[in-house]
């Protein structure tokens, strides 16, 4: 898939460096890609900006949105944003789906996330990130449009 198939969202604007578990994202649009679906983003503004997809159907070829722009779109999540440390967190239930805290206008940090709640096997925190079965830790990825591409 070419990366310009890929419909980013037009208030997307990537931070120039983004911490994903202890992995440095620089210069790049996309952390993970599955299959033509983005799970996943987080963008400038004056906190994050996470726009979160899952897949609809069993066979995973059918996603919904279910955060645009720090806007829920399904009722049982809640989000809720640390004006002092910049930080947005969203969860659903009393599960953490995704924590993200602004270090700078160019700099933002997943501090932890957990996508099984929405049927994505990517789970980490500050030491890590699990994708599937594989754990990321500590590595640089620069220039890439996309981080990771799966399927």
């Amino acid at each position: 898939m070419t990366n310009d198939k890929i419909k980013l969202p037009e208030d997307y604007k990537p931070f120039e460096q983004l911490v994903i578990c202890s992995n440095s994202f620089i210069n790049g649009y996309i952390p993970i890609n599955i299959s033509g679906h983005i799970p996943f983003l987080v963008g400038k503004g004056e906190y994050p900006e996470i726009w979160l997809s899952m897949p609809s159907s069993k066979d995973g070829t059918t996603w919904k949105e279910v955060v645009i722009n720090n806007q829920p779109v399904d009722k049982n999540l809640s989000i809720i944003f640390s004006e002092k440390d910049k930080l947005i967190n969203i969860s659903i239930g009393s599960a953490i789906l995704i924590q993200v805290k602004k270090t700078s206008d160019e700099r933002a940090e997943i501090i932890s996330i957990d996508l099984r709640p929405l049927g994505l096997n990517i789970y980490g925190d500050i030491n890590g990130l699990y994708v599937a079965t594989n754990l990321f830790q500590n590595n640089s990825f620069a220039n890439a449009h996309t981080m990771m591409a799966l399927g």
